[in-house]
């Protein structure tokens, strides 16, 4: 099995998914940046390579399917100049969301009117309050890449992605 070099530190599929949109932010070529085609095709490499591994293998068949979409998503969002930021498991997307509403609404994404932001996340990856709590409140909870590029955690990863049934998922 080939060593990863992108994903090395990750331990679940949300910290892989998390530096895989790190990866594509800081590579992928599009107008006014030149972008790096022969880095972003190693991380793309390794990250479909991880959807080969035996623990990945006995993930539930949705899963996989979601892990296996998810970089389609991230190159459209970049590609449309939207501001992406991972807090904790979701993906949060802000900036000019309005002329891309419709393709936001296709790609799976969900408007949030309290935080005026669009955010995408696991179909088993459902907030556990019911009250709405501010994006600072998010941020500080479950660490943010928006300000440095990187995660920033006040206090340990949360738990690894689980499945319906509540097992952990891990890469």
């Amino acid at each position: 099995m080939k060593k990863l070099n992108f994903f090395r530190e990750c331990k679940s599929i949300d910290e892989v998914k998390a530096e895989y949109k790190r990866c594509v932010q800081r590579w992928l070529p599009r107008e006014g940046h030149a972008g790096d085609s022969e880095q972003l095709s190693r991380a793309e490499n390794e990250y479909h390579e991880i959807s080969q591994r035996p623990k990945f293998q006995e993930q539930s068949e949705e899963v996989k399917e979601e892990y296996l979409g998810y970089p389609n998503k991230v190159k459209i969002l970049i590609k449309l100049g939207l501001d992406l930021e991972m807090c904790g498991s979701w993906l949060w997307v802000g900036g000019n969301t309005i002329d891309h509403k419709e393709q936001l609404k296709e790609l799976g994404l969900r408007y949030s009117p309290n935080k005026k932001m669009w955010y995408y996340r696991s179909k088993w990856s459902r907030s556990a309050n019911s009250t709405p709590v501010d994006m600072e409140f998010i941020r500080k909870k479950y660490g943010s890449d928006a300000e440095t590029g990187e995660f920033v955690f006040d206090r340990q990863y949360p738990p690894a992605n689980t499945s319906k049934s509540g097992e952990e998922v891990m890469v």
